[in-house]
């Protein structure tokens, strides 16, 4: 029965032999990705008792308030520089980028745990998110290094990993929280612990990030070689300067020529700076001799096609009902933490 199902399987689908993910690669993902799902669901436990230690409002209604600035700064960011990440992926290869994203996230993360005030806290989380888009490169890279054989078995992977990576953050945020209260006859004399509570569950996160950097960094194969002749530093610093410009661009959004033209557009700064990382992109589009076509490819990739495209709508409602999801899933992870520390009189159940 089982010969007979196998011949009955389209061709590209019959596997005689199926090829071993990379040991390597597929460890650094991992560590990608439990650090990514941590980093995101780690505070959730112990982000109201943190909003408190601030003394950022002496309400303790406001206390919610002031937690949606923590919880939503390192997601929106993150959703503003993800395609962008994605883009210098594709110029000067995947495996920088992963590096770069794996090390801004562990000093960043360490950042958040030693902030001293509330506004410190959010403006290091922003900037964590900012510098970090390793959740999108990681799943092309992974689609490159694998093949048909094993490429649902990496898929399922990453899945694992975050589905992992959901469960343990909250975990190790509610232990690791404040330890010298937890814990005071081990941790009760630190007054490191007491000035920074957070440390120890973004310590966790670090040493993560760490371990999957150093393996990075001797194992880790490039499978996008880069199309471009500047430099990835190089690169980063030109973007930072156009990027308050092109995030303006994005949410204002603009007329049709302009979305047709802003591929050409984009290349010259206001200040006359050249975005070289797309300008060596058209170049290696021209050698190839397709130019024309990654003009008119790159003139469409904007999110207003993408959501909006009478031709091809299955792409925005799989996006418009994912990220639905998504919300409702965080909404719950962030208020019930709140409700479960807020005092019966107020409707919660008084949890310390």
């Amino acid at each position: 029965a089982g010969a007979t199902d196998k011949e009955n399987l389209p061709k590209k689908y019959r596997h005689d032999k199926i090829t071993p993910l990379p040991k390597a690669q597929s460890f650094v993902l991992v560590c990608i990705l439990l650090a990514e799902a941590i980093n995101v669901t780690q505070l959730f436990p112990y982000l109201a008792f943190l909003v408190e230690h601030f003394h950022v409002s002496d309400n303790p209604k406001d206390t919610g308030y002031y937690m949606g600035f923590v919880a939503s700064t390192f997601m929106f960011m993150q959703f503003l520089s993800a395609s962008w990440w994605g883009r210098l992926s594709d110029t000067h290869g995947r495996r920088p980028v992963l590096l770069l994203g794996l090390a801004c996230n562990a000093i960043f993360t360490t950042l958040f745990g030693l902030a001293p005030n509330f506004w410190t806290a959010v403006v290091v989380r922003g900037i964590a998110g900012l510098a970090n888009g390793n959740v999108g490169v990681a799943k092309s890279y992974l689609r490159e290094f694998t093949d048909e054989t094993n490429q649902a078995k990496g898929f399922s992977l990453m899945s694992l990993c975050w589905g992992g990576g959901v469960i343990l953050g909250p975990i190790l945020g509610g232990l690791l929280y404040d330890l010298s209260g937890q814990y005071p006859s081990a941790f009760g004399s630190s007054s490191l612990l007491q000035r920074f509570p957070a440390l120890p569950p973004c310590l966790v996160v670090s040493l993560l990030c760490v371990v999957g950097f150093t393996v990075g960094l001797r194992h880790l194969s490039e499978t996008r070689p880069s199309k471009s002749n500047v430099t990835l530093m190089a690169a980063l610093s030109i973007s930072a300067r156009q990027l308050p410009q092109k995030l303006t661009a994005c949410l204002k959004g603009g007329s049709k020529q302009q979305q047709g033209n802003s591929f050409n557009n984009e290349n010259v700064g206001e200040d006359g700076d050249v975005n070289l990382v797309q300008m060596d992109s058209l170049a290696h589009d021209e050698e190839k001799g397709d130019s024309k076509e990654g003009e008119v490819s790159a003139s469409k990739a904007n999110w207003r096609n993408i959501l909006f495209n009478r031709e091809d709508p299955a792409t925005g409602i799989c996006i418009a009902a994912y990220s639905s999801m998504r919300a409702m899933a965080i909404m719950i992870d962030e208020c019930i933490p709140l409700w479960a520390k807020t005092s019966v009189e107020a409707g919660g159940l008084a949890f310390e």
